[in-house]
């Protein structure tokens, strides 16, 4: 943005309006997705008995169809007004979200975790790598991308407690219910943006600009096989108290990177949290206590 070389770094705002729409956005998206994370494969054993292996591939595909609209990523960025992308894929994954409750086969669950996982590629591509930097300025857009993460992982850790918590009392139609109210939540909340006015661009349609450069490579896997482990944990526990005390722990993180290792470098830091996740899965691995597991 042009005020950040007329006015010093202490007048760019981080939390402006738009900031705050699009973290909230964000935490109902992701409370809206993990809300059927440990919903659906329990549903799917439960009423058409299948095996837990079919029920988890079907709902695992999720995740394989994120990387489909990678190589287009930029071609849909910078060809479209990325508001109203946002807003149609948003529409999109809340409406593929209320037909889980009529499908009857484990391959047309499959088939909707596909079309659910490559909406949500592009609406993660089009806010958080997108919509963030055009409204925030220059200086403080690495604060906001790690603002508005933070946003999503507490509503995973939320929305996985919730759907753990209701769906003993609730029918699945009803969880699916809820799951569309934080979509739609997550809609509502894009047309109160204001985004500044881009020219559009002719990038090419197949294109690995916004997808995958080869120095982000490692990066990658290494966070990928951290969120393998936690998709383990998540298909193994049943118990809302956990996820609770996943959300407690997001924000004893927060305090620990803010006020104790501020002053370290990044290696550091990601060091010390995947040292403190090996020692956690060693704790719920070795203990019998309920308590050490929380």
């Amino acid at each position: 943005m042009f005020d950040d070389f007329f006015f010093p770094y202490e007048r760019a705002k981080l939390w402006t309006r738009d900031m705050v729409i699009l973290s909230l956005s964000n935490f109902f998206l992701y409370i809206s997705l993990y809300i059927m994370l440990p919903v659906l494969p329990l549903w799917m054993v439960q009423h058409w008995y299948c095996s837990y292996a079919e029920a988890g591939g079907a709902v695992a595909v999720f995740g394989l169809t994120m990387f489909l609209p990678g190589p287009c990523n930029s071609y849909i960025i910078d060809t479209f007004k990325r508001k109203s992308v946002c807003v149609i894929t948003l529409a999109l994954l809340a409406g593929v979200s209320l037909l889980y409750p009529y499908v009857a086969t484990v391959g047309l669950v499959a088939l909707l975790r596909m079309v659910q996982g490559a909406l949500f590629s592009v609406v993660t591509m089009t806010t958080g790598s997108t919509l963030v930097i055009d409204v925030t300025a220059s200086r403080r857009r690495t604060d906001a991308n790690v603002a508005f993460t933070w946003f999503g992982r507490f509503g995973m850790a939320l929305g996985l407690a919730l759907g753990v918590y209701i769906y003993p009392y609730w029918s699945f139609t009803c969880v699916v219910y809820v799951c569309a109210v934080f979509g739609i939540g997550a809609l509502l909340l894009i047309p109160l943006l204001h985004i500044p006015f881009r020219a559009p661009l002719c990038p090419p349609l197949f294109s690995l600009d916004r997808f995958l450069l080869p120095r982000t490579l490692l990066p990658g896997i290494n966070m990928l096989l951290v969120s393998f482990i936690f998709g383990v944990i998540i298909a193994h526990i049943y118990n809302e108290i956990f996820y609770i005390c996943i959300l407690i722990g997001f924000a004893v993180s927060l305090l620990i990177s803010k006020y104790a290792l501020s002053h370290t470098s990044c290696r550091a830091e990601m060091e010390f949290g995947q040292a403190a996740l090996v020692a956690g899965i060693l704790l719920m691995a070795f203990s019998n206590s309920l308590m050490s597991s929380y």
